[in-house]
């Protein structure tokens, strides 16, 4: 393999390391379970389910994802069981 080829592959799995997977919750109260969810809500965060067509309004009034990492450090992000609803908090004011 040249070096042109391992740059590329580093690249794409680089890439595929970064993007974050969902993580399907199903009820939505088992969120209560995960790990991110108990830190964040111990930390005084503000949670909130979002239905997808509202998470770019959500983003520009602070709200993120509430991001998981799993033992390899991959991102997770949670969302319910027929993808309409995507886990966000939101730093105490």
């Amino acid at each position: 393999m040249d070096s042109k080829g391992i740059v590329g592959l580093v690249r794409h799995l680089w890439h595929d390391w970064r993007k974050a997977d969902a993580k399907i919750i199903e009820p939505l109260t088992a969120i209560r379970n995960e790990r991110a969810f108990r830190d964040a809500e111990n930390s005084g965060y503000k949670l909130h389910w979002t239905d997808m067509d509202s998470i770019r309004r959500r983003q520009r009034e602070g709200w993120r994802p509430l991001i998981q990492r799993d033992v390899l450090m991959r991102p997770h992000v949670f969302i319910d069981g027929s993808e309409e609803l995507l886990m966000m908090y939101k730093r105490p004011n």
